[in-house]
């Protein structure tokens, strides 16, 4: 597999990442690369941030996460989307690896929340062979929600389990 990278967002690729496409059965799941760099647009006041997952020099997908600093006071991945012509060729999972490194080193929240769609089995167990942990919590605004955490620091013993 080609070195995978984590990259801003910036004038000289932004269109290159307008370009990415999901696959067609992922449409009602994923947003598309416009909505992923509005969002992150709209939700700077939250520290959101769209970067490139590159292989080599070549941009493949584009992920989007943000800070929560109320409860759950943790990092939300709001987004992750490989172009459809490079799923399954390992770089999601490579993203994730370096995302989950770059969040531990920052530092700012014990832990990283996502909420996949029940009906998107393929992503649940993408997250869970990543290291997510599917959690009981349902969000009354999003009932079709999985709420799935990733543990950046190892609970302490006096510390108060992950709840909503």
């Amino acid at each position: 597999m080609p070195q995978v990278t984590l990259r801003d967002i910036t004038d000289d690729n932004w269109m290159q990442a307008a370009r990415i496409e999901h696959a067609p059965e992922q449409a009602g799941f994923v947003a598309g690369p416009m909505e992923i760099l509005a969002l992150a647009y709209v939700g700077r006041h939250r520290n959101a941030r769209a970067q490139a997952i590159c292989a080599q020099d070549k941009l493949v997908g584009l992920l989007l996460v943000e800070d929560l600093a109320q409860e759950p006071v943790c990092y939300h991945l709001h987004e992750l989307l490989v172009d459809r012509r490079h799923q399954g060729q390992g770089y999601g999972s490579r993203a994730m690896q370096l995302l989950m490194e770059e969040l531990r080193r920052e530092g700012k929240f014990p832990r990283v929340e996502v909420c996949v769609h029940r009906q998107n089995t393929n992503a649940i167990e993408f997250f869970q062979r990543n290291g997510f942990v599917l959690t009981d919590y349902i969000d009354p605004d999003h009932a079709w929600d999985r709420s799935m955490v990733y543990t950046l620091v190892p609970a302490q013993a006096n510390t108060v389990p992950y709840a909503h």
